[in-house]
């Protein structure tokens, strides 16, 4: 039960929670382990005879069966438990996700908005140099023109 591993995946459940809930698991299943040891030493101690001994025994395996599907039904519970905490994780984790990607891409329009109303600008402004310098040109024009006809 110890060495029992899992496979990781994408999605899947954390790693270190899981491995601390078998850990716990383990300690508890090995705790009544050693309890019903010590239970079934100290009958040993108090029967005499062999047919006492056989008789505790049987009704200790019994009593050990049902703490031991007890425990199989209590460990089921704990791991539904843990997997609803882990689907409960994975919703909030999606939904940030989806906020985060929404905010990038509203934050990614908005500069690909503001980058393109430079560019307009530079156009305006390198069209607007272009008059100023056909104009001055123009200017340059008239008064070679007014000199000549004096």
């Amino acid at each position: 039960m110890a060495t029992t591993k899992f496979s990781v995946k994408l999605r899947g459940y954390d790693t270190k929670e899981v491995n601390e809930y078998i850990e716990k698991i383990h300690k508890e299943y090995a705790d009544v382990c050693a309890y019903l040891q010590e239970k079934v030493k100290s009958l040993e101690a108090l029967l005499g005879s062999q047919e006492d001994i056989a008789n505790a025994m049987v009704r200790a395996q019994s009593v050990a069966r049902i703490i031991e599907e007890e425990g199989q039904l209590k460990v089921g519970k704990l791991l539904g438990e843990a997997e609803i905490k882990a689907q409960g994780i994975t919703s909030k984790a999606e939904i940030e996700a989806g906020r985060i990607v929404r905010d990038a891409s509203e934050k990614y329009n908005e500069i690909r908005n503001d980058m393109q109303k430079i560019f307009n600008i530079s156009l305006l402004f390198l069209k607007e140099t272009d008059a100023i310098k056909d104009m001055k040109t123009e200017d340059i024009s008239l008064l070679g023109s007014e000199t000549q006809s004096n």
